[in-house]
């Protein structure tokens, strides 16, 4: 969400202005909700690109060592 992007005291004032002449998309019903759910799954796998795509089922087509 772009409170979250704007809320980083390191972020730089032209970074800022350019995130603010983005367009906004509407937020759907329960958006909030899945995203939060799907970054906690995340967070107890310690953050990993592979945790992330087993949380969310999406397929992994970048050449990522096996982890086994």
């Amino acid at each position: 969400m772009l409170t979250e992007l704007l809320s980083d005291p390191k972020l730089p004032a032209e970074v800022s202005q350019s995130l603010c002449e983005l367009p906004l998309l509407e937020v759907k019903d329960r958006y909030s909700r899945r995203a939060a759910e799907l970054r906690a799954k995340v967070l107890a796998k310690h953050r990993d690109i592979r945790a992330f795509a087993e949380a969310a089922g999406l397929d992994l087509i970048a050449g990522l060592p096996e982890v086994g």
